[in-house]
């Protein structure tokens, strides 16, 4: 289910997850810090995600 942020409440996820629904929010809780470890895998995946893709018909 995929809902507005102020739906994301604990006792809302609760209620989902007892009936098999599946909430494609933002995970609970704080961000993960940044490292010098994961700092490249991130900047990898930010650019990924700002690609797009491109379709060519022949």
């Amino acid at each position: 289910m995929l809902a507005d942020p102020i739906y994301g409440t604990r006792a809302n996820r609760d209620y989902l997850k007892q009936r098999g629904i599946r909430f494609a929010g933002k995970p609970l809780g704080h961000p993960k810090q940044e490292t010098e470890a994961n700092r490249e895998l991130n900047q990898r995946a930010r650019c990924n995600l700002s690609r797009s893709l491109v379709l060519t018909l022949s």
